[in-house]
């Protein structure tokens, strides 16, 4: 404080002191409510954020209160798909720390996940539509109770590469005359896993997924659909039912997550190369992409051959993306007999048929009805679908292809 009677010089040093000392709050107000480097700075004196985890991501953060952050969610490379992946466990420092605000910043892009909670990363659920503020500029604002035992919250569930190899290797015990392989290894190295089923059969089902790492209810629909075929097959055969010999004379292959890197670093769209894997076929730059390529190739080697494709993927709607009528298949309008035999069983989650030109753009789809003259068809599920209709929607659609292609004229409607 500046008093009378002072000198010249001393009213000089105390107005230094006093600019000094305000300059030093600004810089510690400044510091506080600065971008962190990284998801390691994501803490206030109540939570904290980390994102250490296979599947997890979170940018750079800053803390705007003690029960409110800011986190910016960045894509791995552009120009990129519009799906903005996060992912990350939240907990309280301290005990009754109440609520939490995460507010997303997605940059120029727009929020499309409703995000799933979960205490153990194995169980999840939809976060309740009142702690989701989705905001006109395209970002969203969460409200989340962590509690001292921390809460994980992604995009969607986060299905890793360990749930596929145990997935796998459950499935490979229980079946006879099945390989469990290795087709091939990812840009980072990581093995790309496959099943195959009656590997001497002359006909073969191919079925891919996870070529995008947050399209997880693609994933829950290619697992579901994989279980019921093979219930099926063991049901037929057991009972000696006309389907077993459809099962007889068909193979299944499965190669469920063909971005393995992309999935436990999760990336919104793209492989580590930085390519959209479904714009890669045909041209076979990535390592992933070429795995499966030899795995048919070496197929067709022996004198068998592929009946169908299915490319599983999400979006946001169900829809079914079949070849137009200039593009025709063997057997033909397979694709559209098909759903109509789901739809006529009460398929839960109804799909829009979608006839599309055969194009050059590199996908799956285009690829294997080039190469082979098969139906090939890209499976796409709603983000948010429910669960449940999910599962039974796999089911029926797995029962519906059995029928269509083993009585392909009893079956249509």
């Amino acid at each position: 404080m500046w008093t009378l009677g002072r000198s010249a010089g001393q009213l000089a040093l105390s107005a230094k002191a006093g600019i000094q000392l305000f300059v030093t709050v600004l810089a510690a107000l400044a510091s506080a409510f600065a971008w962190g480097a990284g998801p390691s700075d994501c803490a206030t004196g109540l939570f904290a954020l980390r994102a250490d985890y296979p599947g997890a991501r979170l940018g750079p953060c800053r803390m705007i209160g003690p029960r409110e952050v800011e986190v910016r969610i960045e894509p791995e490379d552009e120009p990129i798909n519009p799906s903005p992946w996060y992912g990350f466990h939240a907990r309280a420092i301290e005990p009754d720390a109440g609520m939490l605000s995460i507010s997303l910043n997605y940059g120029p892009y727009e929020h499309r996940y409703v995000p799933k909670a979960s205490v153990d990363g194995k169980a999840w659920r939809a976060l309740p539509a009142q702690d989701l503020t989705v905001l006109d500029g395209g970002g969203a604002v969460i409200l989340v109770q962590p509690g001292q035992g921390g809460l994980y919250v992604s995009a969607q569930e986060n299905i890793g590469n360990d749930h596929y190899e145990t997935w796998l290797n459950t499935l490979a015990q229980d079946l006879p005359n099945t390989r469990l392989m290795e087709i091939g290894r990812s840009v980072e190295g990581r093995p790309i896993r496959a099943l195959h089923v009656n590997p001497q059969a002359p006909r073969h089902l191919l079925l891919l997924g996870r070529q995008h790492p947050p399209e997880v209810t693609g994933a829950l629909t290619l697992m579901h659909f994989v279980e019921r075929l093979l219930a099926k097959r063991r049901e037929a055969c057991a009972e000696g039912r006309p389907a077993c010999a459809f099962f007889e004379q068909h193979g299944l292959m499965v190669a469920p997550n063909l971005n393995p890197d992309g999935v436990v670093r999760g990336h919104w769209r793209h492989n580590l190369g930085g390519v959209d894997l479904n714009r890669d076929w045909g041209a076979f730059t990535q390592p992933e992409t070429e795995a499966v390529r030899d795995w048919v190739d070496s197929l067709e080697a022996a004198g068998q051959r592929l009946a169908l494709a299915l490319d599983f993927h999400s979006t946001y709607r169900n829809v079914f993306y079949v070849q137009d009528a200039q593009s025709p298949t063997h057997p033909p309008a397979f694709a559209w007999r098909w759903l109509m035999v789901a739809t006529a069983a009460g398929i839960p989650a109804p799909f829009e048929y979608a006839p599309r030109p055969s194009t050059n753009l590199g996908t799956a789809k285009s690829y294997f009805h080039a190469r082979f003259g098969i139906p090939s068809i890209t499976y796409e599920m709603a983000d948010e679908e429910d669960r449940a209709a999910i599962a039974a929607s796999a089911a029926i659609t797995a029962d519906a292809l059995v029928a269509t292609l083993a009585e392909p004229e009893a079956s249509l409607p």
